[in-house]
């Protein structure tokens, strides 16, 4: 029987905080600016939360601004994504462990725009540096069907156009912004009104 308590995180991590920052912003950016645009029903249907939980969200905590504005710094802050050195990563798991108490974690280094190799840098350094301290004595969880991972299926689903993200005044090209001089303005853009 699965455990009810469970969390979802995007996680990158990298050699050193700061390179962990310059290859993660951009595409966690894309993510926040890009990928949470649907329409609130279809975030939300019917049975989807407790009452509670929709109260909540209809009160302000959820869309309260627009997604154009969401920052890197606002996600680390408030959770939303993990980013660091495998150190520092295994750290802010383990103060969120701690705080929530989840049964079980889903971490999801593909949920955004990053190419293969960097998902595939991200898995490498988590499988190999953080999840061994983490894991103390449990048990890998059972061979599954269909895709084996969210990176098999990015892999199969074929080519899609480069995802773009504002960094100030204008659309920088989220799949080469980790390198500081490819961190280019390929088009001006302005906030909505």
């Amino acid at each position: 029987m699965s455990d009810p308590r469970s969390f979802s995180e995007r996680i990158d991590k990298r050699e050193t905080d700061k390179q962990a920052r310059l290859e993660a912003e951009a595409h966690s950016l894309w993510a926040s600016q890009n990928f949470f645009l649907s329409p609130f029903h279809d975030n939300f249907p019917p049975g989807y939360l407790t009452s509670g939980s929709m109260r909540g969200v209809l009160g302000g905590g959820y869309r309260s601004e627009s997604t154009d504005k969401s920052t890197f710094d606002l996600a680390i802050e408030n959770g939303t994504v993990i980013v660091g050195s495998p150190e520092t990563v295994r750290t802010q798991l383990e103060a969120m462990f701690e705080r929530i108490d989840p049964g079980r974690v889903l971490i999801d280094p593909m949920a955004d725009s990053k190419p293969e190799w960097l998902a595939n840098k991200t898995l490498q350094l988590f499988a190999e540096e953080v999840l061994p301290k983490l894991r103390a004595g449990s048990k890998p969880e059972p061979e599954q069907h269909g895709f084996r991972s969210l990176a098999e299926y990015g892999a199969l689903r074929g080519e899609t156009p480069a995802p773009l993200v504002t960094f100030g005044d204008g659309l920088v090209n989220a799949q080469t912004a980790h390198v500081a001089e490819a961190r280019t303005v390929l088009e001006p853009w302005s906030p909505k009104a």
